[in-house]
Order: structure tokens, then C-alpha cells, then sequence
């Protein structure tokens, strides 16, 4: 049997459902209990090209969206250590101390991706002529 369309709308109402509990649920058993199918029949369904990539597609946008999140709430974020690392504040030191090694953990860690991803770039470029 030949399908039309695009992934997601080659699915059931129940197999869209089933991609959306296992976007919410922890486990492969509780998203195929939350749709009421079998785990083996959620399992199959896993095994599928196009549930597959439309789970790929729904786990795709939805880490778009906690990112897109995270970066509204990063001046917050640093706003807070700022805070934390003011001598001026009364502060337990433990804490000033966690802060300070969150800031600098999370600085070498930027500084590390960004190295890779520098390297992997002129990788790229090298074989493929990017």
C-alpha cells in the first residue's frame, strides 16, 4: 500500500496521540497505558519509518521550545548569580561558593562547546568542502 503526505499525516489519531504521551510520560508502558494500546502494539508503531519520524519531529519542536524557553529565562539566571557573588549580599559563603563554581563550571563548558564546534566546522570544510 502506497502512502501519501507527509509522516505525521500518514498516522492514526491514536498513533499522534501515542507520540505525544511519549513526549510526556517517562516510560514506553505508561505513554502505550495513557493511549490505552498495547505496549507491543506501541512498540511496532516505534519500528515504523513514519511514526519514527514524526516522533523524531515532535521531540525536535519540543526541544525548540525548551530552548527557546531557557534563553528567555538566562537574564534571570544571571541576574541571580550576579546577586549571589555580591559581596554586599548576605549570603551563607557555601552558597557564594556553589554559585561561583556553577558560573565558572558552566563558563568552561560554553568555552568547550564552542571549541568543538570550531573544530568540527573546519572538519567539515576540510572533506567536504564546506
Amino acid at each position: 500500500m502506497e502512502r501519501n503526505g507527509t509522516p505525521s499525516e500518514q498516522l492514526t489519531a491514536r498513533q499522534r496521540a501515542a507520540i505525544e504521551a511519549l513526549l510526556v510520560t517517562p516510560t514506553t508502558q505508561e505513554a502505550a497505558a495513557q493511549v490505552r494500546v498495547g505496549r507491543s502494539t506501541l512498540y511496532r508503531w516505534l519500528r515504523d519509518p513514519s511514526f519514527k519520524s514524526s516522533l523524531r519531529e515532535a521531540e525536535q519542536a519540543a526541544v525548540e521550545a525548551a530552548s527557546r524557553r531557557l534563553l528567555v529565562m538566562q537574564d534571570q539566571a544571571l541576574a541571580t548569580f550576579e546577586r549571589l557573588l555580591d559581596e554586599t549580599v548576605d549570603v551563607p559563603d557555601s552558597v557564594r561558593l556553589r554559585a561561583a563554581q556553577a558560573v565558572l563550571d558552566n563558563f568552561f563548558r560554553l568555552r568547550e562547546l564552542q571549541s568543538n564546534e570550531e573544530r568540527l566546522s573546519e572538519l567539515e570544510r576540510l572533506v567536504y568542502g564546506r
